[in-house]
């Protein structure tokens, strides 16, 4: 697909582009493109009839999905997307009365390509981890031994070409860990939520963070029923508690050692590998509340776009004391079409932590 930066900028096929605005231009938007390195942005423009990007907080790829018109069919012919191409995308949105708002959706990789007739139409999706490489491909076998989880994912990240940003505190050193027949980026995905931390890969970095340093940052916005079109809320006791008990054999002994958090009638049993007594807590209080953080749920779709990352902290006003409070943003999806840009979100509120 790169080959159509070289060809002249004739193509202006009669469809209306990304540029569309809706009623009253409210929600004005258009999307940024880079191709391989080369900006394609006024390529896009002309035939590009949608675009979609959705944010993830963690443990799931970043995905955008374009599609453009085919009317003289030349995507068939010349045109056509490689898959693994490079793509940096951006989605910009024009207020009516302030200064363009732009989020940057980072890196991300062709790795699904749809043409369809009648219709005429090409679509072509891409995901933040480089799925070229063996880092999510190749089946791999290993002992760790006497590494920090810090440690393991500089190598594993080192050996993906990918740049690591640990934005957590390391853990203790780890007697020994079992890789088997496991692609690294599910292994490093799996190791950092066994130990309380988040994964995600965004624009060639692996990240690793610690959620509740995330969830104690400010708010970003503030949403009421003035500007959301849509606030869809669940909540369930289902899957949470109020207590844990951990029983978990220390390094270098064989017997069994008990620990326990919180208390009540709800107590999560979990028999885990621990090095400490403080490692053994850690992991009780990290399981107990990372259950809780799916008790209560909002979808929320806006009215004006509010563009902010996923892994944000948003407060929820005014809807009543059952909803009302803090959340932590999992998910967030924007849509540019014809219609102009809109945006819609998915978080939990933020429990309080034992």
């Amino acid at each position: 697909m790169a080959r159509i930066i070289g060809h002249g900028h004739s193509y202006s096929p009669a469809a209306v582009g990304v540029m569309g605005t809706a009623s009253g231009h409210v929600r004005s938007g258009h999307a940024e493109v880079t191709y391989e390195g080369v900006n394609a942005t006024e390529i896009f423009e002309r035939c590009m009839t949608s675009m979609a990007y959705t944010d993830e907080a963690y443990g799931k790829s970043d995905r955008v999905s374009i599609t453009a018109e085919n009317v003289d069919g030349r995507w068939g012919n010349g045109w056509y997307p490689q898959m693994y191409d490079k793509v940096e995308a951006a989605v910009v949105y024009t207020p009516t009365d302030a200064p363009d708002m732009k989020l940057p959706c980072g890196t991300l990789y062709v790795d699904d390509i749809r043409m369809e007739w009648p219709a005429r139409t090409i679509t072509f999706e891409a995901l933040s981890k480089p799925t070229s490489t063996d880092f999510t491909v190749t089946k791999k076998s290993k002992t760790w031994s006497a590494v920090t989880l810090r440690q393991i994912a500089s190598e594993i990240s080192g050996s993906a070409g990918l740049t690591l940003v640990f934005d957590a505190e390391d853990t203790e050193q780890i007697a020994s860990l079992e890789q088997s027949k496991t692609d690294d980026c599910s292994f490093l995905k799996s190791t950092a939520e066994k130990y309380g931390k988040k994964f995600k890969v965004y624009s060639d970095r692996i990240v690793i963070y610690d959620i509740a340093t995330y969830e104690a940052r400010e708010s970003v916005a503030t949403f009421t029923g003035d500007n959301t079109a849509s606030v869809r809320f669940a909540s369930s006791a289902q899957g949470t508690y109020t207590g844990a008990h951990l029983s978990y054999t220390a390094s270098g002994s064989s017997s069994t050692l008990d620990v326990s958090v919180g208390g009540g009638d709800r107590i999560l049993y979990l028999n885990e590998s621990a090095t400490s007594e403080a490692e053994a807590l850690k992991k009780a209080k990290d399981s107990v509340n990372d259950a809780n953080r799916k008790a209560t749920t909002v979808s929320v779709t806006l009215t004006i776009p509010t563009l902010f990352p996923a892994a944000s902290v948003v407060t929820l006003q005014d809807f009543g004391g059952a909803i009302d409070g803090r959340y932590f943003v999992t998910q967030v999806s924007y849509s540019l079409s014809g219609s102009g840009l809109q945006q819609s979100f998915q978080a939990y509120r933020i429990p309080d932590l034992i």
